[in-house]
């Protein structure tokens, strides 16, 4: 069974648009810089450095799809092909979506998202473990912890994903300039990303053995319904802006 053709059209490879960003290459921005930097830190810090490389690459990723995505609208209107598009037989939904998915697609063949995948889910499992030992969890809910924690491995990327993708979007239809839209959305993905590790270090701060299942859980899945919740809302706004 062919799982592609069971997603939606927009998701698939061979849509329209998304093959026709798959054929170019991504520009990867500041790719010789974080090299030095993961280098650097692992010099530095050893195996401490684990965490700040996870905080590193997703700013990273976050950063690349949010840009890379408000850059597709851009092309688009500089080539003059953005009215073409737009009367595509696609609705407008189903055009944004496809040059997000684009971008993630694009993103996706490089080592930086692969990396960032390890780092994510080693960082999950490290905070289970972390749970698991020191805190007061009921031997009842170990199960579901360990249930609520596999769910975040495989979702969180793509719900952080959605989120940037969103917001550039969002920032490519509320202005014209594309220096602007790259401003506001930088700001708005570094508003989201130093929100979660300003929660990271909440609850890295509390009392270790006053660590109950709620905080444990409410660590993991508000960085998982945060960015979703947001990212729907910068995505029917943008998508209103774009049909006008």
């Amino acid at each position: 069974m062919n799982i592609n053709q069971h997603s939606p059209t927009w998701m698939r490879a061979d849509h329209p648009i998304v093959q026709r960003y798959l054929r170019q290459p991504l520009l990867m921005r500041f790719n010789l810089l974080i090299l030095c930097v993961v280098v650097g830190l692992f010099l530095l810090f050893g195996g401490l450095s684990l965490p700040m490389l996870y905080f590193l690459f997703s700013l990273v990723v976050l950063l690349q799809v949010a840009l890379a995505t408000a850059d597709k609208v851009y092309a688009e209107r500089a080539g003059s092909t953005w009215d073409l598009v737009r009367t595509a037989p696609f609705t407008t939904t189903e055009v944004l979506l496809s040059l997000w998915i684009a971008s993630i697609r694009q993103l996706s063949r490089t080592w930086v998202m692969l990396f960032y995948r390890l780092l994510q889910g080693i960082l999950v499992i490290g905070m289970l473990v972390f749970g698991l030992t020191y805190a007061e969890i009921p031997g009842q809910s170990w199960f579901l912890l360990l249930i609520c924690g596999t769910f975040v491995i495989i979702a969180q990327p793509f719900a952080e994903m959605y989120y940037s993708g969103m917001v550039g979007l969002l920032c490519a239809s509320l202005t014209q300039d594309r220096l602007n839209a790259h401003t506001f959305t930088v700001g708005a993905v570094l508003a989201y990303w130093l929100s979660w590790i300003a929660l990271v270090l909440f609850m890295m701060m509390r009392n270790l053995n006053r660590l109950l299942f709620a905080h444990i859980a409410a660590a993991m899945l508000i960085p998982l319904m945060l960015p979703l919740i947001l990212g729907y809302a910068a995505f029917q706004f943008a998508r209103t802006l774009m049909v006008d």
